[in-house]
């Protein structure tokens, strides 16, 4: 069973929509419960929480490309 797992998660057809759903997932509820904490202490009137989510994976972006890649510049490869 566990050999039979681990084939099944290095096909590329099989991870990548388990990755897809985990970053939905993850993305979902994080606006979600930023949303409701934002407006607790704000006036809901803007969705501060999408944001703050929208800002911060900018920013995590920004930082993969810069630190674990070995050109700054997210599409090098098509320009290269």
């Amino acid at each position: 069973m566990n050999n039979l797992l681990q084939q099944l998660l290095q096909r590329p057809e099989i991870i990548t929509p388990i990755a897809i759903i985990l970053g939905a997932i993850s993305n979902a509820l994080s606006r979600y419960y930023l949303s409701r904490f934002i407006s607790y202490f704000l006036a809901y009137t803007f969705p501060y929480g999408n944001l703050f989510v929208d800002l911060t994976r900018s920013f995590g972006m920004d930082f993969f490309s810069l630190y674990l890649d070995e050109k700054p510049f997210l599409f090098h490869h098509i320009l290269d």
